[in-house]
């Protein structure tokens, strides 16, 4: 009896197009085959309960939650899991935290689907992996780059508060943001507190602008 060694792969990204695209490079490996695609938080949740797969291909920015939130979760699921980000966003911020929630590979999406296929690979092999895009980042932010050493104090923000302040670049507002995400007003008020003191800003305008900053500077590829 031959026991199937096929690994089953979830796509989870909010653009139906990025999807199929990524998908299509899942299947294009006769040792992958993909058991599920999501556009949203709740339904990348409920779908990794059911199917349990074996890797997660995620965006960072998912809707209604976070992709770097959804990796630390699956993995206390499922410690084995491979989990690769496929992203617009290329500061250090994401992608240190990407890899410190378990991310066992990032690509850029402006990258091709070679980058993709090896990313899988290797994280099957169970290496990690940075695209040729990362790596070059990763050279660049290392203390040689001016234009972002003003937001180096983002480290200090946990995975929450840093989703909070990439929403808060894109001038989302409060109500709107705790709707989406599930949670009180004051839930969100209390983090944006606390983001003001571990960034050593005094006003809630000043947090504002920091974060269209960062959004424009850096994170603005979505």
């Amino acid at each position: 009896m031959t026991v199937s060694t096929t690994k089953r792969v979830m796509v989870v990204d909010a653009n139906p197009l990025t999807r199929f695209g990524l998908i299509s490079v899942v299947n294009l490996n006769p040792m992958l085959s993909a058991c599920g695609e999501a556009g949203d938080a709740r339904t990348a949740s409920a779908l990794f309960s059911n199917q349990r797969p074996d890797c997660v291909i995620i965006d960072v920015i998912v809707p209604n939650g976070d992709g770097i939130e959804l990796i630390s979760h699956f993995k206390n699921l499922n410690p084995s899991l491979c989990a690769i980000v496929v992203t617009d966003l290329d500061d250090l911020s994401s992608i240190r935290r990407a890899f410190r929630a378990g991310a066992s590979g990032y690509v850029t999406k402006h990258e091709g689907p070679i980058e993709i296929a090896r990313a899988l690979e290797s994280a099957f092999q169970g290496q990690t992996f940075v695209s040729k895009a990362v790596s070059a980042l990763l050279v660049a932010d290392n203390g040689v780059n001016p234009s972002r050493k003003d937001f180096s104090l983002l480290e200090s923000l946990s995975n929450r508060e840093f989703h909070i302040f990439r929403r808060l670049g894109r001038k989302q507002g409060v109500t709107a943001m705790a709707r989406e995400l599930g949670v009180s007003v004051k839930t969100i008020e209390t983090h944006q507190r606390r983001i003001k003191e571990k960034l050593l800003l005094r006003t809630s305008f000043e947090l504002h602008i920091l974060a269209q900053r960062w959004t424009t500077t850096v994170g603005s590829a979505k």
